[in-house]
């Protein structure tokens, strides 16, 4: 039962097996360790995602948030749980890591989607909290409605993508938000349509 899978700077491969529970790396002359275990929410969620940052670290959606896996085997717990949430925060399901180290999780029972930058601020930046919908296209991605939001990524541009269903035929889609945006960029090129601290869903 493969899950999410990532390619580190080396070319190694990392693959979260959820029967097994364990992380297997797959290095670049085919022979395959294990890296940590266990794999955290990965183990239940086959639209389970993983990232990896600027430095090889590798990151695994863990109970509330993640963990994040050095490569010399160091593991440290990041949360993503904020001031207003309750007991079970958001559940992670999926996790991703832009072009400058910002870590981004899909929240799946929060129905929310965010953000946790390299000096450890975590900002929602798509979704209302524990308001489940499918709704606000077009609009602030704060503003819009969420519905299990698993599997995700970014693009080098900076915009994040998302697995979800659009809650009617249950029929699974993939929402984008537009590149997220801190307050001081509000307006910087590229950044169209943007108006707060994030951008549109």
């Amino acid at each position: 039962y493969p899950r999410g899978v990532e390619v580190d700077s080396s070319g190694n491969v990392f693959i979260v097996s959820g029967w097994q529970g364990t992380i297997l790396k797959v290095a670049t002359d085919g022979t395959t360790t294990t890296v940590s275990g266990p794999v955290g929410n990965c183990a239940d969620a086959a639209g389970c995602t993983i990232g990896i940052d600027s430095h090889d670290n590798l990151y695994v959606p863990y109970r509330y948030g993640a963990q994040r896996i050095a490569p010399n085997g160091t593991v440290t717990d990041i949360s993503v749980v904020m001031p207003g949430d309750d007991e079970y925060g958001i559940y992670v399901y999926g996790v991703t890591v832009d072009n400058l180290d910002n870590v981004y999780v899909s929240g799946n029972l929060g129905h929310v989607i965010r953000r946790v930058t390299p000096d450890g601020g975590v900002t929602t930046v798509a979704g209302t909290y524990n308001t489940i919908g499918y709704t606000g296209d077009g609009g602030p991605a704060t503003s819009a409605k969420l519905n299990y939001p698993g599997a995700i990524g970014t693009d080098l541009g900076g915009n994040i993508y998302f697995a979800t269903n659009d809650g009617s035929c249950g029929c699974g889609v993939v929402r984008r938000v537009e590149r997220p945006l801190a307050p001081a960029e509000v307006g910087a090129t590229g950044a169209v349509g943007a108006t707060g601290p994030s951008g549109l869903v």
